[in-house]
Parts: structure tokens; C-alpha cells; sequence
């Protein structure tokens, strides 16, 4: 890691937004927050997507937070959100790109988390992989600074 250890995360750095069609399962809008917080210690993401009422259910809005940190001679991430869901990531980081991805969980599910810098946007990708499968696309965004 270099001396400033957070010189490759800084693209993803402020307030970006994205909006989406509202289709089922679609967000109507969202945002994204990354900061460095603690001293300098971790990169803190926060996040927010409001979904409109459907058939099946009322609209909501899903927030979540994830704080990434060095560990010895790596990154790692830690992913909360209000739905209960604990995500443990390890991330790699470098020219304008930066994955997140996780073991399996008690259930054998995995997940991956990209970003990718899009001059002064972000294109965003969260994938699922089900037990013993291949990673699928879940969410797509492309994310622009608020």
C-alpha cells in the first residue's frame, strides 16, 4: 500500500446519484456516499435505494453501509443493510475500478460488488452467485455526482 494508503479508492470519493425506471425490482432513485472517515482508518460507503409499491408489497427504501479497511497487506470490506444482510468482502482497487467479492455464506451464496469510473460518472454492477453456480447480474446502475 502506498504512503497515502487510500490514493487508488479516491475516484469513488462524494455524493453520486443514479435513477432508475421503477420497473419490478428496479429502483425509482438512489445514492451512494463514500468517505474517509476514522482518522483516516476506513473508506465508508453508504447507500440508499427507494423502490415504489408493488402488488406484493409496500414501497420502501433499502439502505445499507460498508466500511473497507486495510488488513495487513490487503483490503477488506464489511457490508450491513437494513434487510439483515451481513456481506464479509475481500476488495482489490486500482485504475478506476474496484471489486468486492465474498467467500461463500452459510448458504453457499456469493457476491461481488463493481465499480467503474466512467470519466465523471460510475458504472456500478452487484452480481449473485447461488451454491456451486456462476456469478449473474442482480443490480446495474451507472452512478453521477450529485
Amino acid at each position: 500500500m502506498s504512503e497515502d494508503r487510500w490514493a487508488d479508492w479516491r475516484f469513488l470519493l462524494g455524493e453520486w446519484i443514479g435513477a432508475g425506471g421503477g420497473a419490478p425490482g428496479e429502483a425509482e432513485q438512489g445514492g451512494t456516499r463514500f468517505s474517509i472517515e476514522l482518522a483516516g482508518q476506513v473508506l465508508v460507503r453508504r447507500n440508499w435505494a427507494r423502490y415504489a409499491a408493488a402488488p406484493d408489497r409496500p414501497a420502501f427504501t433499502h439502505e445499507d453501509v460498508m466500511y473497507v479497511y486495510p488488513q495487513r497487506d490487503r483490503w477488506l470490506a464489511v457490508y450491513f443493510d437494513t434487510e439483515g444482510h451481513v456481506i464479509r468482502y475481500r476488495a482489490t482497487v486500482g485504475d478506476g475500478h474496484a471489486s468486492f467479492e465474498s467467500d461463500a455464506d452459510e448458504e453457499g451464496a456469493r457476491y461481488r460488488l463493481r465499480y467503474l469510473a466512467r470519466g465523471p460518472e460510475l458504472d456500478l454492477s452487484f452480481e449473485v452467485a447461488p451454491p456451486g453456480g456462476e456469478f449473474a447480474e442482480y443490480i446495474t446502475a451507472r452512478l453521477k455526482t450529485a
